[in-house]
């Protein structure tokens, strides 16, 4: 079956984005691999992978082949890898942090969802409105439904999209994976260090939500 990339980037295009522009989506029929780059104006390169088989290592290779080959900067070049896994469970976790932790080259961010939550986004988007006004819907502030992790996952993992939700809003974030986090066992006393973590990271950040709303991804990755 062939991968979603083509879904996955019509769901950032909701969004309001950095402002850039698309290539044309390649496929590579014999690795089975599509990837659509996204070049933003300031000359930060976005490279978007996702491969059928869904192997991440092979996904990896060949985003650094294509970064050489088209001379990108390492330093301007980010790549999201569209991993879809049947479960999320603590191996993907693993999986996820092997990745992400490996700056070598560029920066790499791994966007991975379900079948079930992709079709669930698909059902119901249609019925939304994705301004600011969408962190205020019940459907995004009930952060145990599949809309609600698709949706807020995939503006993390796609530095692209602008985070255009405020301070407030943000500091109930630890909500939003907290159901994820249960399958890692994670304790009261850790949501608690979580939300200090929000409210020391705002103050050093001067208010800045993409800076805290990354840096506490990397937090709960860590676990």
């Amino acid at each position: 079956m062939e991968n979603n990339l083509s879904e996955i980037r019509d769901a950032v295009q909701k969004f309001e984005l950095h402002d850039g522009y698309w290539e044309k989506i390649v496929r590579d029929d014999k690795l089975g691999i599509s990837c659509v780059e996204f070049k933003q104006n300031n000359g930060k390169n976005h490279i978007f992978i996702a491969m059928d088989a869904n192997d991440l290592n092979t996904m990896l290779i060949y985003a650094e082949k294509r970064s050489r080959e088209n001379n990108n900067k390492p330093q301007d070049t980010y790549a999201i890898f569209i991993f879809k896994v049947h479960e999320i469970n603590e191996d993907t976790y693993k999986e996820v942090i092997a990745i992400e932790e490996n700056e070598f080259i560029f920066k790499k961010y791994v966007f991975f969802y379900t079948d079930a939550e992709l079709s669930n986004y698909c059902n119901e988007e249609s019925k939304l409105i994705f301004d600011e006004s969408i962190w205020r819907d019940r459907k995004i502030k009930d952060f145990t439904s599949l809309f609600s992790k698709f949706v807020l996952r995939l503006v993390i993992k796609a530095p692209i999209i602008k985070l255009n939700f405020s301070p407030k809003e943000l500091v109930s974030y630890n909500k939003i994976l907290e159901d994820e986090l249960a399958t890692s066992k994670v304790t009261v006393e850790r949501i608690h260090e979580l939300d200090v973590f929000i409210e020391n990271q705002l103050k050093e950040s001067n208010m800045n939500a993409e800076k805290v709303a990354e840096s506490l991804l990397n937090s709960l990755l860590e676990e």
